[in-house]
């Protein structure tokens, strides 16, 4: 895992603790957010690898 992607993971894990999102919204605005270019640090590969881990993770 790149050091984008474990922050951005880092940032989602967060706001999923803190109860500001359920995981499902969580991961919902982080492709959101992916697709709107505000993570432009990785790649679609990376990205696609985060979302799975989100996945695997939280549903």
């Amino acid at each position: 895992m790149t050091k984008e992607q474990q922050d951005i993971l880092d940032e989602i894990e967060r706001t999923v603790e803190l109860g500001i999102f359920t995981p499902m919204q969580a991961i919902t605005r982080y492709v959101s957010f992916y697709r709107g270019g505000s993570y432009e640090g990785i790649t679609e590969e990376e990205a696609g690898q985060l979302l799975k881990e989100l996945v695997n993770k939280y549903l």
